[in-house]
């Protein structure tokens, strides 16, 4: 299992953002790859979830970076069953990987906020590719993320809407919407997907 812990920065300054990314969370997350868990506040300004499937951390990875000022810490391995109602309440490798990854994200200053960690089991694989595709998600636009939205599934992959397609509903000339996905690094990104995932299976598969 993969459980995500959240914890955001500077709370004392920008006030409580936790409902706002839960209400993301749970807006992406249904229909689509529910959670084993689903997202909750664990204490304080901080919220977990448990996850089975690699293209939902990636879109909750995603969401976060967006959003800007969270630590993010993906604990991979097994849990205790049955599983809880609430994260809080979990038991397990996955949760005390969670916790030693986000403490992590916290401590290193510098480094883009996001940590994985699989005890034993080598997780700087996924860790640098996931980095990387939070460096994407921090530097895009608001115009990026606009044309992105149009193009792209909440996991980075193609949704089926063609650029063309996109470019109509946005108002913009089809070399324009080319333009901003381009500066967007959405290739990147949607090439770098399938990767991630293979690396997060595996490193899963070696935890577990």
């Amino acid at each position: 299992m993969f459980v995500v812990t959240i914890d955001q920065e500077n709370s004392r300054k920008v006030g409580d953002r936790v409902p706002h990314l839960l209400a993301e969370f749970d807006t992406c997350l249904t229909g689509l790859w529910e959670p084993r868990v689903s997202f909750s506040r664990s204490v304080g300004d901080e919220v977990q979830g448990v996850l089975e499937n690699p293209l939902a951390v990636l879109a909750v990875l995603r969401i976060a970076m967006r959003s800007g000022g969270w630590y993010v810490g993906i604990g991979i391995g097994s849990v205790n069953y049955p599983l809880p109602q609430r994260s809080a309440d979990g038991y397990g490798h996955a949760f005390v990987h969670a916790r030693a990854a986000v403490e992590d994200a916290k401590t290193n200053r510098g480094i883009v906020p996001v940590s994985v960690n699989a005890g034993e089991i080598d997780a700087n694989a996924p860790q640098a590719l996931l980095r990387l595709l939070a460096v994407i998600f921090e530097s895009r636009s608001a115009k990026g993320w606009e044309a992105v939205d149009l193009v792209a599934s909440p996991d980075g992959t193609a949704n089926g809407t063609t650029q063309a397609q996109a470019a109509s509903l946005l108002g913009v000339t089809k070399q324009a919407l080319s333009a901003r996905i381009k500066a967007a690094r959405w290739d990147e990104e949607r090439g770098a997907v399938p990767l991630a995932v293979r690396l997060l299976d595996e490193t899963h598969r070696l935890a577990s």
